[in-house]
């Protein structure tokens, strides 16, 4: 929210209100609307509004899943889109703060922030090299022939004599 510059959100109200509907639906059938006062629910008859309507485990899951657009959002800039800045990564400007507060230190505690020496390995993938037009490649055992790169990507893509 910081890199973002969101200055605040709060939930939409169309959003409350579905859930409350939802809650006080999948309460009608636990316990917790019984005919007794308690201290989730303000009269004997009372809507319940302390508990969530399922497992602590499903509570858990539910929360895992970002419902982002449920709020309302405020920036601090003139739109939303505004932090892009002009286009360049803060991998390209090593000198400039990624956080965008002028703050260098924040950069080591941030863990959502890769840092410049972090590692991407996670993008790469090993592939065989791509032949040039006229290699020779061995095709399973087969008498060696030259293939061009289209006929190489069409054998690596399983499509033979489609095209």
């Amino acid at each position: 929210m910081i890199r973002e510059r969101v200055r605040s959100f709060s939930i939409r109200p169309d959003a409350q209100e579905d859930f409350d509907a939802h809650t006080q639906t999948q309460m009608q059938d636990f316990v917790w609307t019984g005919g007794c006062r308690s201290w989730f629910k303000p009269s004997p008859n009372g809507k319940v509004s302390a508990l969530y309507p399922g497992s602590s485990l499903h509570y858990m899951q539910t929360l895992s899943e970002n419902r982002w657009e449920d709020y309302i959002w405020e920036y601090n800039g003139r739109t939303r889109f505004e932090y892009w800045g002009h286009g360049l990564s803060w991998i390209e400007e090593p000198g400039a703060d990624a956080l965008g507060l002028q703050e260098r230190d924040s950069l080591l505690t941030a863990s959502s922030v890769p840092r410049a020496d972090s590692d991407f390995s996670f993008y790469l993938w090993e592939c065989p090299p791509l032949p040039g037009d006229e290699q020779v490649v061995t095709q399973d055992g087969e008498e060696a022939r030259e293939l061009g790169l289209w006929d190489w990507g069409k054998k690596l893509l399983g499509l033979g004599g489609l095209l």
